[in-house]
């Protein structure tokens, strides 16, 4: 029984672990979501809806197991849209990777493009009418805040939402250049 056991948990936790990321694409939709090999939804994920008269080209995706991001171009714009979800506590690694995906992608697709970026960040700790990073956060969340700060700074992106998204915290962002 116990060895029954054991076998059942290491098969959770392989199912837990073993992701996958689908684009589904229509006439005016790019989703990509992340499901476990049995199908079911981890959690986050992210969407982009498109009118087809504003077509987007160039779809990526990033994902590893924590952070999502969708990301494409509008030639009809002259723009780089990204979606984008870090979940609480995520590893900085992987906040860092998902950043740098996106500095890749606009090098590649439109460094002389407008850059969109929204999503939920889950980034509590960064006051954003100073553009400052508060103490008492965890130090994943600070050293992410402080990431994405710089990206900022290094794309010259502002970001635009100042009331609250969830509770008394801004999770929920749009950062523009």
């Amino acid at each position: 029984q116990h060895q029954q056991h054991q076998q059942q948990q290491q098969k959770q936790q392989h199912t837990a672990t073993t992701t996958r990321t689908t684009i589904t694409t229509t006439k005016e939709t790019k989703t990509a979501t992340t499901t476990t090999t049995t199908g079911e939804l981890v959690g986050g994920g992210v969407a982009l809806y498109s009118h087809e008269k504003l077509p987007i080209t160039n779809v990526q995706t990033y994902d590893d197991r924590y952070c999502q991001v969708l990301i494409c171009t509008s030639e009809l714009q002259k723009s780089v849209i990204s979606v984008f979800y870090r979940p609480p506590e995520c590893p900085v690694n992987s906040f860092r990777n998902s950043l740098d995906f996106i500095d890749r992608y606009i090098k590649e697709h439109g460094e002389d493009y407008q850059l969109s970026l929204l999503g939920d960040f889950n980034l509590p700790c960064i006051g954003w009418s100073s553009n400052s990073i508060h103490p008492g956060g965890s130090s994943c969340a600070t050293e992410s805040a402080m990431l994405l700060l710089d990206f900022m700074s290094e794309n010259l992106c502002i970001q635009s939402i100042l009331q609250p998204t969830r509770l008394h915290n801004i999770l929920d962002l749009y950062i523009s250049n």
